[in-house]
């Protein structure tokens, strides 16, 4: 039989890449022993006190007379090359030699397979008559994988995972004196548990020592020791907060949960306790967050409550019941305050009080489990709409709403503002932009010219905006203006406000450049003249000054210096709103 095909199945499964090694060697595994006990070489020259066990392994080997030669020994034969007479002396007592009844030791202790090998000299036959072997396997230094659980009545039950460990049984010491009782692996289970009851209610140190079969030496495997505390009753589990996180998140806080008893939160939905999540004392010993997509958080509250019970479900004890609260707002009015409706829901059962937080500062406290009418507040700005929750207390559990900031996420829209005054100034049109009822971030200046819509043409944070960017052929300016507050929320649009463009044209006869702001400079009238054109001429017909601009005029200077009093004349020409050409000539007079 092959050591491969002998091997317990877990071994099998945990040391495959190990053992494979071994068919390499061909001929001599064909007749190798297993790992079921049999610790004598293939040809009986010598036997072995082990033939397998974990890293530290020491091993045993004695010259049976079989062969009554003397006889040449190597601990750590290669699996890959069994016939070379390569026989190391490191690591020390790895080879030599010994006689009819004589003992040899050696420690492995690196994990992976190998052969004892032994040859005889003194023979002159073939490899095959002339070597004997025997396969070694040393594992990793491995621990049973097992977990205690308490159950009422001072009974301990231990559940192994027979997937994660290479060992036949094991033996367990409970701890209390009693007899060390051996579990059987059952060969055809993926795992299993085994019961003891205790006398007495205590703490006990419960020690397991994987058990390798006949062949095989656990001694250097590792043990596991687990603390259990016995009990006789389940004290009830404590549920200390309910904090509502957001519309389908819940997180709980509780006291620490016992190792070994199975807890289980459970929610009311409205038709009696159900399932909501199992709790785990190892993942979640003092708190969860339970995602469920049907919650509602911000309309429904709910009841919940942890119940615990022992592995074998034969008592249970249940916490104290919380309930979550449901809160939200709502937009009330919005003219010279915003105004902000508050609203919240949680169980009557138990009930006293509900605080109403503001930016982590009580605001309000409320005797209503829920709002019959809103609680209101007026913000004179939007820098006021800060983070708001709910809290209470019912039966010790602390419940907190989930934390909400009215319109975080989204824009207010604004009362509109009185409509704009618009003049023509020169060849602009100036608006004077009217008070706003919140903080101004900006004005959005919108026009309706030539084209038909109004569109957005500026921005500004001033009281007023002066327009220069009027197109051609322009008759009537329209404005409407909104404005946007500091925190992005946008207005209404203002009703408009016009500006008639036509060009009436007026010239002056005379003016008087002696710098009192008075008649300084000769100028058309107001008004927005496209593709203008302004030459002035003196009395022989040179030409003293020219302007595409209406505004400011002519300030009465030529080539730096004064223009003498007298007798000048003007050419002007400019297209009108109907794009009709127009050309003006004439005199004027400069007086000093």
């Amino acid at each position: 039989m092959s050591a491969v095909s002998s091997m317990p199945l877990k071994v099998q499964y945990q040391f495959s890449q190990l053992i494979k090694l071994a068919f390499s060697i061909g001929l001599f595994l064909m007749v190798s022993t297993g790992l079921y006990g049999q610790q004598t070489s293939q040809k009986g020259w010598f036997d072995a006190d082990f033939n397998f066990g974990c890293r530290s392994l020491t091993i045993t080997m004695t010259h049976t007379g079989v062969n009554t030669s003397d006889l040449q020994f190597n601990f750590e034969g290669d699996p890959n090359d069994p016939f070379s007479l390569n026989f190391p002396n490191t690591p020390a007592g790895n080879s030599g030699t010994f006689s009819n009844g004589e003992t040899r030791t050696f420690t492995y202790t690196t994990p992976g397979t190998y052969i004892i090998r032994v040859v005889d000299q003194s023979s002159t036959g073939s490899n095959q008559d002339r070597f004997d072997f025997l396969t070694i396997t040393v594992l990793d230094k491995f621990s049973p994988s097992v977990a205690a659980r308490i159950c009422s009545n001072n009974e301990v039950r231990l559940f192994f995972d027979y997937a994660f460990d290479p060992f036949e049984s094991f033996d367990i010491d409970y701890g209390d004196g009693t007899p060390i009782e051996n579990f059987v692996k059952d060969v055809n289970a993926n795992n299993g548990s085994t019961p003891h009851t205790y006398a007495v209610n205590g703490v006990y140190d419960i020690t397991i020592t994987g058990i390798f079969s006949a062949g095989g030496n656990n001694s250097d495997c590792n043990s596991v020791t687990i603390r259990v505390s016995t009990l006789e009753t389940i004290v009830p589990p404590v549920l200390n907060s309910i904090v509502v996180v957001d519309q389908t998140n819940i997180t709980f806080e509780y006291d620490p949960l016992m190792d070994g008893l199975l807890y289980f939160l459970e929610i009311d939905k409205g038709n009696g306790f159900e399932a909501f999540s199992d709790l785990d004392p190892l993942l979640n010993p003092t708190s969860i967050t339970v995602e469920d997509l049907s919650l509602d958080n911000n309309q429904q509250t709910y009841d919940f409550r942890i119940r615990a019970t022992d592995i074998c479900a034969s008592i249970q004890a249940i916490s104290l019941i919380g309930s979550s609260i449901a809160s939200n707002f709502s937009l009330n009015n919005i003219e010279t305050t915003i105004d902000i409706d508050y609203t919240w829901s949680t169980s009557p059962a138990g009930f006293t009080q509900i605080d109403f937080f503001i930016n982590g500062t009580l605001g309000s406290t409320f005797n209503e489990p829920s709002s019959t009418t809103p609680h209101t507040i007026s913000h004179t700005n939007c820098a006021q709409l800060l983070p708001f929750f709910f809290q209470t207390v019912t039966n010790g559990i602390v419940s907190t709403s989930q934390t909400l900031t009215p319109f975080a996420n989204s824009t207010l829209v604004l009362p509109a503002t009185d409509a704009a005054q618009g003049e023509l100034v020169g060849g602009s049109i100036r608006l004077t932009l009217p008070s706003t009822n919140f903080l101004l971030g900006e004005y959005q200046i919108l026009r309706r010219d030539v084209n038909p819509t109004f569109s957005q043409i500026a921005t500004t944070a001033l009281s007023t905006f002066v327009d220069t960017t009027i197109p051609q052929g322009t008759a009537e300016a329209c404005y409407q203006i909104r404005y946007v507050d500091e925190c992005g929320n946008i207005s209404a649009l203002s009703a408009e406000v016009c500006v008639i463009i036509e060009a009436k044209l007026g010239i002056p006869t005379a003016f008087t450049p002696n710098g009192d702001n008075i008649n300084d400079f000769f100028s058309v009238t107001d008004g927005i003249y496209n593709d203008f054109q302004m030459l002035i001429y003196n009395r022989w017909g040179s030409l003293v000054f020219q302007t595409n601009s209406p505004t400011p005029g002519w300030n009465g200077m030529f080539e730096g210096t004064e223009a003498p009093s007298g007798s000048y004349s003007y050419r002007i020409t400019f297209q009108n709103t109907d794009n009709s050409r127009v050309n003006r000539s004439g005199t004027f007079v400069l007086i000093r």
